[in-house]
């Protein structure tokens, strides 16, 4: 059977079997965007644990770096505990035994206190070495002072030589040296020494020393430089030095002096000349007297050292020696005279221990002195006989020479700045050339008439 609907009714099923479909492609579509939307919420809030979870870790790798640095601290804390317990515990011990020490050194009397400086001064006596030069011998001290080692020796114990020998008390000798340095104010200098030493001698910077001063010298005998200690005490003080009451030898210059309460070196015996002491005619190497006045240079100060080196300081004596034989070839000449058939020299000067022919003699080989035994020689040849006119001239000539001569050398040696311990013997040289410089332009005056 046919069943025929109406044109309308038609449509409208048509119509909802068309909108049926897009409502539910609707919902799908809400329900897909909520559900990715539920999606992204859950991966967030995964991103978000695993964060957590990271930031988590990282607080507990912290807070375990954290107990340990604070376990660290702790233990360290504890050793230091135990390190200070330790240190009062030592500085317990030894307030107590500077108190007993004390209080033996109150009960002490002065002969047992000497007596046991002595004792530390003798294991001390490695320190105090010999200096063996080519003209003098001494001794130097090794000390320590400004963080370095150094070797104090009195300047008189080097001044003269050309080479020195410095070796230790066992034979070892004494090669690496560093600076040299020069007292500006007393007889003394000091080599720093580059090699490891076992035995040194300690400075006492802040000892007070005057007459009642109960000091221990060390000296050497004349004969083999045997070290030995003696009982001493100052006579005065003089500036940066120290007069004594004991008596030294050549060899003892370089030797120290001790605090007998300290055990400490106070001074060095270094015995300065005087310009009373010099003499033209003599040695100043032999002017002073040490068994008359024997002086020490003092430490327990403040000293300025100048620096300069050990051959400038031996080279400043050479120009001394130098300059003085000159001066006394000066005088020899200036003593010259015409005597017939001969020339004449002058008498002894000075002290006597020298006459002018031993002058002439010590300098047979200077040119000066070869052509006045020319003019001696012609003059005694009687076969040729000269005329006064020449002779007169030809010693003129000499005599001119030797002027040229010694202003050349004394401009030359004021232009040397000399150290402490030679001011005086240059003062002195400078002197004794102008008094040479007169007697030979007088001398000149009387063969230029």
């Amino acid at each position: 059977m046919n069943i025929t609907l109406p044109r309308s009714l038609g449509g409208a099923l048509f119509a909802c079997a068309v909108v049926l479909p897009l409502v539910s492609c609707s919902k799908n579509a809400a329900q897909k965007a909520e559900i990715q939307s539920l999606q992204q919420e859950i991966a967030d809030r995964d991103t978000n644990i695993q964060d957590l979870e990271t930031r988590s870790t990282e607080f507990e790798q912290k807070n375990s770096a954290l107990e340990s640095k604070v376990s660290e601290a702790e233990q360290k804390a504890a050793e230091m505990e135990e390190q200070l317990t330790r240190a009062k515990s030592d500085l317990e011990t030894l307030q107590k035994a500077k108190a007993t020490e004390q209080a033996q050194a109150i009960t002490k009397t002065p002969t047992q206190i000497l007596a046991a400086t002595k004792e530390r001064i003798n294991k001390q006596l490695p320190a105090i070495v010999p200096i063996q030069g080519d003209v003098t011998r001494s001794r130097g001290v090794l000390m320590q002072a400004d963080n370095k080692i150094w070797l104090y020796a009195a300047a008189q114990g080097l001044s003269g030589n050309t080479k020195l020998t410095i070796k230790g008390t066992d034979g070892t000798a004494l090669t690496k040296f560093g600076e040299f340095q020069v007292a500006s104010d007393t007889s003394l200098v000091r080599l720093e020494i580059q090699q490891e030493i076992a035995v040194k001698i300690a400075v006492d910077l802040t000892a007070t020393v005057d007459a009642d001063t109960p000091l221990v010298a060390v000296t050497a005998d004349a004969q083999g430089g045997t070290l030995q200690m003696l009982d001493c005490r100052i006579t005065k003080t003089i500036g940066s030095d120290f007069d004594l009451e004991t008596y030294g030898t050549q060899q003892s210059q370089g030797c120290p002096l001790f605090a007998a309460e300290s055990g400490k070196v106070v001074a060095i015996f270094s015995s300065g000349p005087t310009s009373g002491d010099l003499s033209l005619w003599s040695n100043p190497q032999q002017t002073t007297d040490y068994e008359q006045r024997t002086r020490a240079a003092r430490l327990n100060r403040t000293i300025e050292w100048k620096p300069s080196s050990l051959n400038a300081f031996l080279d400043e004596r050479r120009k001394i020696d130098d300059m003085n034989k000159t001066t006394r070839l000066l005088h020899a000449l200036a003593s010259v005279r015409v005597a017939g058939l001969a020339l004449q020299l002058g008498g002894t000067p000075g002290d006597g221990s020298t006459s002018m022919l031993q002058v002439i003699q010590q300098n047979s080989t200077h040119p000066l002195v070869v052509t006045l035994q020319k003019v001696q020689t012609d003059l005694a040849n009687t076969k040729v006989r000269m005329a006064e006119r020449d002779i007169t001239r030809r010693i003129a000539k000499i005599l001119g020479d030797a002027q040229i001569i010694g202003t050349r050398q004394t401009t030359e040696f004021k232009g040397t700045v000399f150290s402490f311990y030679h001011r005086t013997f240059a003062e002195n040289t400078l002197k004794w050339r102008g008094e040479a410089d007169q007697a030979l332009k007088a001398t000149l005056a009387t063969f230029t008439r």
